[in-house]
């Protein structure tokens, strides 16, 4: 699953130390634009839980589209890298089951960081992730909807095992990125599990 391959890339911070290399050297320069003006608004949504979220977090991910032509180029390969990041999004609180945000398409500035071409930013996804309390060694519950569901204002609504809340039983902050169909999962996973959903109001027009 995409989002599978996301987890770790969402949580990245987007600046790095003094210290970086070459080739993440665009992290410390990449800017913020003051007023974004393409806001997507969302809701996320949680039915059924075995308890309550105390901790929920929203992240935008965002990835240069051009990185080809833009990217810094390894010098043994002549192979240019791919540049991704991550930004919070605020959230308000509707209820104990209910968050909603505002993801911005434009909220990076392109920029010319390799002096090659000017890179430029786009959207690539919405990531959520819930946490019982937020305490370490906790399942770490995730939905990911990409750029093309946020604009067009679809629902995506994904099935978690109860079993997994608020810990997995063998593994310490166990991600679970959830199912389409409850059915994928075994009976001892299907009985008591529960749906979180994000649903998109679409590009502003």
């Amino acid at each position: 699953m995409a989002a599978m391959g996301l987890v770790l890339l969402m949580l990245m911070p987007g600046c790095g130390g003094d210290s970086v290399s070459p080739g993440a050297r665009w992290h410390q320069q990449v800017k913020e634009n003051e007023s974004p003006k393409r806001g997507i608004d969302f809701t996320w949504t949680v039915h059924d839980a075995p308890g309550p979220f105390g901790k929920v977090v929203a992240r935008g991910q965002y990835d240069v589209v051009n990185s080809g032509e833009c990217g810094y180029v390894q010098p043994a390969t002549g192979t240019p890298m791919g540049m991704t990041t991550s930004r919070d999004v605020p959230l308000e609180k509707v209820s104990d089951v209910e968050f909603k945000g505002r993801v911005f398409e434009d909220l990076l500035q392109d920029g010319n960081y390799y002096g090659r071409a000017q890179c430029q930013w786009g959207l690539t996804g919405l990531h959520v992730i819930f946490l019982a309390t937020g305490a370490e060694g906790e399942t770490e519950f995730q939905i990911f909807m990409d750029r093309a569901s946020l604009a067009a204002g679809k629902s995506l609504s994904l099935f978690y095992p109860g079993k997994d809340y608020p810990r997995a039983e063998t593994i310490a902050g166990y991600p679970s990125f959830g199912v389409s169909d409850v059915n994928e999962y075994t009976p001892k996973y299907r009985e008591g599990a529960f749906r979180a959903s994000v649903k998109s109001e679409g590009e502003a027009r």
